[in-house]
């Protein structure tokens, strides 16, 4: 991969996924789960180099710096949030499901793609909690763009336009669905371990997080018809 004074991160990205063995995509990965696990301030360039086996001048070379491999990192979540956006969409408008069966097939499709990636999550709540360091300000503009596809789809299951409580309501899911996925340690010590490492919870989570957005959801009891 070629040096660049300023990351090309869509190619950069391009690359790592074209080529999945390569130097750059296992330094992003081992940063990626060392972001997750210990959070950016807690991670150090010689820490991510020691997991991924590469010198800190390779680090340079592909990502340049800590706080760019952690856009990369963020960069890359949103592809993924967005492209199963488009695919679930896609999926349910083809199908011939019910309102309340479609949101349900929504839900299930979205906390498996949150299981199967725990630093999804993990990753998302720690960018909410530093939105107001100027350092993290570019962090955001890819987050903005998955939450607004995510409402314009999840707008379809609720009342009229003009409902003026609808964008709390889409944030009081968002950060539900994102707070049961942070695994933090009082979490790990409430529900007796990781919910990553529980089937069993993660279908009882499942569960809950389906009737807790049809409450949300719906209006006046009835999800609208206007999928």
């Amino acid at each position: 991969m070629t040096k660049l004074s300023e990351i090309d991160f869509e190619t950069a990205l391009d690359r790592v996924e074209s080529e999945p063995h390569s130097s750059a995509a296992s330094i992003l990965r081992c940063a990626e789960t060392l972001f997750s696990t210990k959070g950016f301030k807690a991670v150090t360039t010689r820490d991510i180099a020691k997991a991924s086996g590469k010198n800190i001048s390779t680090i340079h070379f592909h990502w340049q710096s800590k706080q760019s491999l952690y856009e990369a990192v963020c960069r890359m979540h949103a592809r993924q949030l967005l492209a199963f956006v488009s695919q679930t969409e896609a999926a349910i408008a083809n199908s011939t499901l019910e309102p309340t069966q479609a949101l349900e097939q929504w839900i299930d499709k979205t906390l498996d793609l949150l299981i199967e990636n725990p630093a999804i999550a993990k990753l998302a709540s720690q960018n909410i909690s530093v939105q107001n360091n100027p350092e993290m300000v570019t962090l955001f503009e890819h987050d903005i763009q998955v939450l607004a596809r995510f409402q314009g789809y999840l707008s379809t299951f609720l009342g009229p336009t003009d409902d003026h409580t609808k964008p709390l309501r889409l944030f009081t899911l968002l950060y539900f669905t994102i707070g049961m996925f942070t695994d933090s340690s009082l979490q790990q010590a409430t529900l007796g371990g990781s919910i990553y490492e529980q089937p069993e919870l993660q279908q009882q989570l499942k569960s809950f997080a389906k009737s807790f957005a049809m409450g949300l959801l719906q209006k006046e009891s009835a999800l609208t018809p206007n999928l």
